[in-house]
């Protein structure tokens, strides 16, 4: 079982990944090959999180475990990553109705890197208030005693 911090790190790993992957089976079809083909090189090529759950959910569906439609939105939901979710989503909806994939993709990269991006600029947003208590206990008694010294050697004296 995973702690809260290491959930919180491994979803944020997902999360880098994802427009990595949504370019990668873009960029496989625009190429020719089938949506199969294209997600099953990603899985096998990269070696990452996301790589690794992908890998989990195609063997699944190569094996007749589940369906490719029920690997993917499993896929969607075990990475608990709101991207991976609407990618899933939206890939099964296409698959389906047969409609064209690579606007969609596109799109979704682009979401999914904004995403990432304001997490980022969040956890960037929070360090100098996380830097401050240090600062405090460490610092500032440091610099006091600097400052009072010679105040106080001059009362001994």
């Amino acid at each position: 079982m995973l702690s809260h911090r290491q959930k919180e790190a491994y979803e944020l790993a997902l999360e880098r990944h994802a427009p990595e992957m949504i370019d990668a089976l873009a960029l496989g079809m625009r190429a020719g090959m089938s949506f199969e083909r294209a997600f099953r090189s990603y899985c096998f090529r990269f070696d990452d999180e996301l790589a690794l759950l992908c890998r989990q959910a195609c063997l699944k569906w190569e094996s007749g475990l589940v369906s490719r439609d029920d690997a993917l939105l499993e896929l969607g939901m075990r990475s608990g990553v709101a991207s991976l979710e609407r990618f899933a989503s939206n890939v099964v909806r296409c698959l389906r109705f047969g409609s064209p994939m690579n606007r969609m993709l596109e799109v979704l990269a682009s979401e999914a890197r904004g995403c990432y991006r304001a997490k980022m600029e969040e956890k960037v947003a929070k360090a100098p208030v996380k830097m401050l208590v240090p600062t405090a206990v460490l610092i500032l008694p440091a610099m006091l005693i600097v400052v009072m010294a010679p105040v106080f050697l001059g009362f001994v004296q």
